[in-house]
C-alpha cells in the first residue's frame, strides 16, 4: 500500500478510496415546461442522468482496475469474490486484509532492532543491518527516533567497545546517529 498511496495522491485520486469524495447521485430531478399540455403552464419535473455522477463512476472504476491489476493472484483471488462495487470497497478489504499482516511484520521488525548483536560481523554490515531495519520501519510507516536507533545501536555492541559507549553515552554534548556511525567504524 506504501507504493499505491502517493501514486494515488499525486493523481488526486486518494479522496476516492477514503471516501471524502462520495458518489454524487447518479439521478438529479430536472425541470422541463410540457409542451404536450397547452393548458397547463406548470413545469414537469423528469429524472435524468446525473453528469457529476458518471464522471465520478469512470474515475472511481478506472481506480478499481488499476488497483486490481497491482494485486498478486493469491491476494486478487481473495478480494474477487468480494462485492466491491466502488474503489473505497476494495480499499477498505485491502485495509483489513493487510492490517494484520503489517501488525505481525511491525512487531517482527521491532524485534530484530532491539535484538540486532554485532557478533562476528563488520562494523559496516552491523551498521547497514540496523539501517535495513530502521528503512523497513519507515517503509510501513513506523519511523525509529534518533534516541531509539543510537540506543539500539550500542545495546548490540559487544564488551570491547564498553568504554566508547560509556564515553558517549556520558558526554554533555548528544552524539547524532551520523557521528555514532563514524566513531564506531573509528574504533573497528
Amino acid at each position: 500500500m506504501s507504493q499505491v498511496i502517493p501514486v494515488l495522491k499525486g493523481n488526486r485520486l486518494f479522496r476516492f478510496v477514503t471516501e471524502s469524495h462520495p458518489a454524487p447521485c447518479a439521478t438529479i430531478t430536472s425541470v422541463q415546461d410540457d409542451e404536450a399540455v397547452v393548458d397547463d403552464d406548470e413545469e414537469k419535473p423528469t429524472v435524468v442522468a446525473n453528469h457529476e455522477f458518471e464522471a465520478w463512476e469512470e474515475k472511481d472504476q478506472r481506480i478499481i482496475s488499476w488497483l486490481l491489476s497491482t494485486l498478486s493472484d493469491s491476494i486478487l483471488a481473495q478480494v474477487v469474490g468480494d462485492a466491491c462495487e466502488t474503489s473505497s470497497c476494495l480499499w477498505a478489504t485491502l485495509e483489513r486484509m493487510f492490517a494484520t499482516q503489517s501488525r505481525a511484520r511491525l512487531v517482527q521488525l521491532r524485534l530484530q532492532l532491539q535484538t540486532q548483536k554485532k557478533g562476528n560481523k563488520s562494523m559496516n554490515e552491523y551498521l547497514q543491518s540496523i539501517k535495513s531495519i530502521a528503512d523497513s520501519l519507515a517503509v510501513i510507516g513506523e519511523g525509529v527516533s534518533e534516541l531509539d536507533l543510537f540506543t539500539h545501536t550500542l545495546s548490540g555492541l559487544g564488551p570491547e567497545y564498553e568504554a566508547l559507549v560509556v564515553a558517549v553515552t556520558t558526554r554533555f554534548e548528544p552524539v547524532s546517529v551520523e557521528e555514532l556511525t563514524g566513531l564506531l567504524l573509528n574504533h573497528e
